[in-house]
């Protein structure tokens, strides 16, 4: 595989090594209204314009020279470059994108972790507004291992039926009103 390849050869070179993960933001739309076949054209369309500004050295990793400044200036242009419209067989749709970002080695020392830790970067930078990049930080890391183990305490709370919604309703003391309520999710455990 390309990337381990040059994972060793950043190793071996003491260098650095960038994976960039690139998400459309918003594409399940574009599945969902124009179709499949349109998606992958569009697919298609911006494979075809990030391809025409690459750099020979570029790829999914890129080897040599500053990285980090590197995997930055990279993820702006990509950005520049996605963050327009697109004809797709008749029809405009306007994308963005939103990119994470990996370092080797100290976010990973092996394809697995890199291409982990690039996709947690860019759930983070689509969580925090879209149409941007992040580098990855292990904070990110403990971040989302916190979610899941909430994720997992709520789904088992559901199954043993624990849960329940009690509503609090927001009065106007003037007119005697029900103006809202708000409500709190309780855990119920014997």
């Amino acid at each position: 595989m390309v990337v381990e390849q040059n994972i060793e050869l950043a190793a071996r070179n003491n260098s650095q090594l960038a994976v960039i993960f690139i998400d459309l933001d918003h594409f399940k739309k574009v599945n969902d209204t124009l179709g499949h076949d349109l998606g992958d054209e569009l697919l298609k369309s911006v494979a075809e314009n990030l391809r025409d500004h690459l750099r020979e050295s570029d790829m999914l990793a890129r080897i040599g020279g500053d990285v980090l400044s590197s995997a930055k200036e990279i993820s702006e242009k990509y950005l520049y470059l996605l963050n327009r419209s697109f004809m797709i067989s008749g029809y405009e749709t306007n994308i963005s994108a939103s990119i994470g970002i990996s370092i080797f080695p100290t976010d990973g020392q092996d394809t697995t972790t890199l291409v982990k830790n690039a996709d947690t970067a860019m759930y983070h930078a689509k969580t925090h507004g879209r149409n941007t990049y992040h580098f990855f930080s292990h904070e990110m890391s403990e971040h989302v291992q916190e979610r899941v183990r909430i994720e997992r305490l709520l789904r088992r709370s559901i199954e043993r039926n624990e849960l329940s919604v009690h509503y609090q309703p927001q009065v106007d003391f003037v007119t005697g009103q029900l103006v809202s309520a708000s409500y709190q999710l309780l855990v119920n455990r014997c």
